[in-house]
C-alpha cells in the first residue's frame, strides 16, 4: 500500500518539474534577460543542481533567413545579413525581425524560439548543438 502511493506521486512530481536538459523548450527552465544587436540572446538558465547560470546565445548561429522565413540553420547559419530590428516577445517566446532579401523588398519574419532552443545544465543551445557562452551578469536582471 505504501508503494502504491509513493510511486505515482514521484512520477507526478517528475512530470511537472521543469527540465534542465532539453533539446528545445528553454522557457521552462530559463528566463530571458535581453535580446541585443538583433542576434544576442542573454538568458538566465537553471542547472541540474538548482543554481542559475547567466549565458548568452548568438542566434545568428541558430537561424537562417530563407525564402521569407526564419528557420533553424542546421549547417548554414546567419540571418543577420538579411534581417534587422529584431525584437523578442517575452509573453509569446517569439522573435520578430524585419528582413530584406534584397534592396527592394522588406518583409516581417518571426520564429518561436522555444521550439528551437534548449537548456543543458544551465547553458542555452540551438537544436544543432551550438552552445552559448557564460556571462558574468545579465545586467539589471535580478529575479531567478
Amino acid at each position: 500500500m505504501f508503494t502504491r502511493f509513493w510511486i505515482p506521486l514521484v512520477v507526478l512530481v517528475a512530470a511537472v518539474l521543469p527540465p534542465v536538459s532539453a533539446s528545445s523548450g528553454f522557457r521552462a527552465s530559463c528566463h530571458t534577460c535581453n535580446l541585443y544587436e538583433d542576434t544576442r540572446l542573454q538568458l538566465r538558465c537553471k542547472t541540474r543542481g538548482g543554481d542559475w547560470i547567466e549565458s548568452e546565445l548568438d542566434l545568428n548561429n541558430c537561424f537562417v533567413y530563407d525564402n521569407g522565413q526564419l528557420k533553424s540553420a542546421g549547417d548554414v547559419a546567419g540571418y543577420h545579413s538579411s534581417c534587422f530590428n529584431c525584437q523578442y516577445d517575452l509573453l509569446s517566446g517569439e522573435m520578430y525581425c524585419l528582413c530584406a532579401p534584397d534592396d527592394l523588398h522588406f518583409s516581417d519574419a518571426e520564429i518561436d524560439l522555444n521550439n528551437y532552443i534548449g537548456n543543458n545544465d544551465g547553458f542555452a543551445h540551438c537544436l544543432d548543438g551550438k552552445y552559448g557562452s557564460a556571462l558574468h551578469s545579465c545586467g539589471d536582471f535580478n529575479r531567478p
